[in-house]
């Protein structure tokens, strides 16, 4: 099924991410309509935001904002500011360099509605930099009265056990997730429902929990001892984690509750602003399925996506995507704003998981010229971008980082053998 036009498919390349969405703060760099959305897949090349010929490694999005990463280590903003890492918070003209982040190597960037997390690695050594709103503090910097944090400030990491490392920070509306090396949870910021499953002292005559200032250990009581959690999605009143066992966890006013007992074990988790979803791990007699959870914490099949295609990625806020092994794309939720990248529909949305025909072909076209970029969807409330990575693992791209510190100094290197 042809669904690219040839304008687009000439377009297609590794160094071209393409748009939708609503764009009116100008999170999407371009805006095509007076309305401020992108109503189609948009393509831009690096060339034209990037000088010098850099590329993009990582991009994060937010609600009316979005931050690049380049392979040199360069951090850029678009959209709505405060939550950029500038020591401003004034309208931007565009996309602009952060100079905070000059020479950092970022190895980690999550969003939240309006703050931002950005993490950096240097050899065996982390350092966690925050910044935007902070009214119900999910900036983990303690009780402050600041509600607006910029330039980026430095969380003190002296709450990690010892050896212990961060491995993954998961930013929802104003709370945040974080996951260490040895399976070990912290959350920080609002926790109005017992979202982080952090009990504190009662706000209001409804039962609201007191927000979370600092990062807290997180206990999940029901967890057997061989058990530690392996993943963690978060989102707008609840969070789930996933266990070495394939449980799924999610927090409640009691605390967190192991759920989806009947389709268990899982291997994947994500928990958007509006839907969670859930995939069925290979020991599950629906292998390879993708379940979503319904109003009463069960997990229903979804019988859109095809038993044969087994689900590699899930990511969506209101706007929901799913990438399988075979690079089949389907969609499902919120198109108001054209986030789908599917024509308008009468109630701005995709009712039903669909299959995204033009995304696949984008895909496909790209691949085609180098079969070794990764497809990646990110996300903001209601702006898509799609882009591709290099297959480079981690401690590759951290060598090149440290490689990239030595070069003023005369520093010869010799005899180099990678091993990933």
């Amino acid at each position: 099924m042809e669904n690219l036009s040839t304008e687009k498919k000439a377009l297609c390349s590794p160094g071209t991410i393409w748009v939708c969405g609503k764009s009116s703060d100008g999170q999407l760099i371009i805006n095509n309509n007076k309305d401020g959305t992108i109503n189609s897949l948009t393509p831009i090349n690096e060339k034209e935001i990037f000088p010098f010929g850099d590329k993009i490694k990582w991009i994060g999005a937010g609600d009316h904002f979005t931050i690049f990463v380049t392979r040199s280590n360069v951090v850029y903003g678009t959209g709505e500011n405060r939550q950029l890492g500038l020591d401003h918070c004034e309208i931007l003209q565009g996309i602009t360099r952060i100079p905070f982040f000059d020479h950092k190597h970022i190895v980690n960037i999550s969003c939240g509605a309006n703050f931002s997390y950005f993490l950096e690695e240097i050899q065996d050594k982390q350092y966690l930099y925050v910044c935007g709103k902070n009214t119900r503090m999910p900036l983990g910097l303690g009780e402050t009265d600041e509600m607006n944090v910029y330039p980026p400030r430095t969380v003190d990491l002296k709450f990690l056990e010892k050896d212990d490392s961060i491995h993954k920070i998961v930013c929802g509306y104003e709370s945040v997730l974080l996951l260490t090396k040895k399976g070990v949870v912290y959350g920080c910021g609002s926790n109005t429902t017992n979202l982080l499953g952090i009990e504190t002292e009662t706000t209001d005559e409804f039962g609201g929990f007191a927000p979370v200032s600092v990062f807290t250990k997180i206990t999940i009581f029901s967890m057997t001892e061989n058990e530690k959690i392996i993943d963690m999605s978060l989102g707008t009143s609840y969070a789930l984690l996933l266990s070495n066992l394939g449980n799924v966890y999610k927090s409640s006013y009691e605390g967190f509750i192991k759920i989806g007992l009947k389709f268990s074990p899982f291997e994947m988790i994500h928990y958007g602003s509006t839907n969670a979803f859930a995939k069925l791990s290979k020991e599950s007699k629906h292998s390879g399925r993708i379940a979503s959870l319904s109003s009463s914490d069960t997990f229903e099949l979804a019988e859109d996506i095809p038993e044969t295609q087994e689900v590699i990625s899930i990511v969506g806020l209101a706007a929901f995507f799913f990438i399988t092994k075979e690079y089949q794309v389907y969609c499902s939720g919120y198109n108001s704003f054209y986030e789908l990248g599917l024509p308008k529909r009468a109630v701005g949305a995709a009712t039903i998981i669909e299959r995204h025909y033009e995304m696949e072909e984008i895909i496909k076209n790209t691949r085609n010229l180098n079969e070794k970029v990764i497809p990646t969807i990110v996300t903001g409330f209601n702006h898509t971008i799609l882009y591709f990575k290099s297959i480079e693992s981690r401690e590759y791209l951290r060598f090149f980082s440290n490689l990239e510190k030595h070069v003023y100094n005369d520093t010869i290197l010799t005899d180099l053998t990678f091993n990933f």
